[in-house]
């Protein structure tokens, strides 16, 4: 009962930025947003204090496709198919991977940052040595296009890959090159992937307007949900809470286990492209076709 109590108000909303913002990520400690763009730049907000103008890298010539965070840096991945590490601390460039021609499309950091997952266009699920910078591991997914990655971040070994034709599979990096899991639960492109904390559940969203929770282990689906238009981002919070970003510009807040609503926070003007939850799932931070970086702050929390 008390879920449906949940209100959500904008603690801050950045200024017009002049270019879509495609990826969002809160650091490992949830002092600092970042924020990848269409231009190619990466944006990075202090948490306490707004107001300061953000610190700002510039990337690539090209869009910025994902970005996620380890202890240890903040990784951008790029339509010029080069992933890039910065320092956490003092984000300044550390190190540069060149992969192959879109195929960095989107990427994702192991649990203990000491690995890359990264996929694209030749439909392949590659595994990179952060130390090395070196490629360490190529599955085979799919002659399609592979549009989404996640790391498991409780179960080191575990990652799951979407692809354009709506199926996941999920792989186990110490089994070889077959997936333990294939899931068939979606009819169009797979957008996003995400890990709930502990491990135990995917959640899954994609063009078919769909959001899909399965049971990692065993690879059942336990939950579908209709959102309004394509759905392009989802993001689990450490609470019985998950969010989803669409083509409708909205961003929906779902309670896990019942497929409700709890509710729907329309501030975008835009397709709403990224979502992450900070660590203490207090705040909610999205980004938009429409230039601009929303955090929202769960009043119940």
């Amino acid at each position: 009962p008390g879920v449906w109590n949940i209100m959500f108000e904008v603690h801050y909303k950045t200024e017009d930025l002049a270019t879509p913002l495609w990826s969002v990520k809160w650091s490992f400690d949830s002092s600092r947003l970042f924020v990848g763009s269409l231009a190619g730049k990466l944006y990075s907000w202090d948490t306490v204090n707004y107001d300061e103008d953000p610190v700002i890298a510039d990337v690539s010539s090209l869009g910025l496709l994902s970005v996620d965070t380890s202890e240890q840096y903040i990784m951008t991945s790029a339509m010029d198919s080069k992933i890039s590490l910065f320092d956490a601390n003092s984000m300044e460039l550390s190190h540069s991977i060149s992969a192959f021609p879109l195929q960095s499309w989107k990427t994702s950091f192991s649990k203990f940052g000491d690995k890359i997952a990264s996929t694209g266009n030749t439909g392949n699920l590659t595994i990179w040595d952060v130390g090395t910078q070196e490629k360490t591991q190529d599955f085979e997914v799919s002659s399609c296009f592979t549009t989404a990655v996640s790391f498991n971040k409780y179960h080191e070994d575990i990652v799951a890959v979407g692809n354009s034709d709506g199926l996941i599979h999920i792989y186990n990096l110490n089994s070889g090159g077959s997936p333990v899991h294939l899931l068939s639960a979606h009819t169009a492109c797979i957008r996003d992937l995400c890990f709930s904390g502990d491990g135990n559940s995917l959640i899954s969203c994609s063009d078919d307007g769909n959001i899909c929770i399965f049971d990692v282990e065993t690879g059942e689906q336990t939950d579908i949900m209709s959102s309004d238009g394509k759905v392009y981002a989802v993001s689990y919070s450490s609470e019985k809470l998950f969010a989803s970003g669409s083509s409708k510009n909205s961003v929906k807040i779902w309670e896990r286990g019942s497929s409700e609503v709890v509710t729907t926070l329309q501030h975008h003007n835009g397709t709403v492209w990224g979502l992450d939850w900070s660590s203490d799932s207090k705040f909610l931070a999205s980004v938009s076709d429409d230039h601009t970086m929303i955090v929202y702050k769960n009043l119940s929390s």
